[in-house]
């Protein structure tokens, strides 16, 4: 009976070592994920920003407005492995 609990006791710690680092991953990427939507909120805001005050060259904030979009792009790609349905969740009696 001892030998039981000790198989499941060993299965519940490595079960949650491997959460501990699922969580470790999401926490850079979340940092990562952070950083980018800082870069497209910025840029956002200076081609709005541009395009208001510009008459004679809007095309460069029309530049700037699509590297933003495509900068929310990758940040939206990177977000995609972290949907909660692909996380493991916790669940020892398996």
């Amino acid at each position: 009976m001892s030998g039981l609990s000790e198989t499941n006791t060993d299965r519940i710690i490595e079960k949650e070592r491997e959460r501990i680092t699922q969580q470790k991953k999401v926490g850079k990427m979340l940092y990562f994920r952070n950083i980018l939507n800082s870069i497209f909120i910025i840029l956002a805001l200076v081609a709005m920003i541009g395009l208001l005050v510009s008459s004679k060259n809007p095309n460069t904030f029309y530049i700037i407005g699509l590297v933003a979009v495509g900068i929310k792009m990758i940040e939206v790609i990177l977000r995609m492995p972290l949907t909660p349905k692909n996380l493991k969740t916790r669940n020892y009696d398996k």
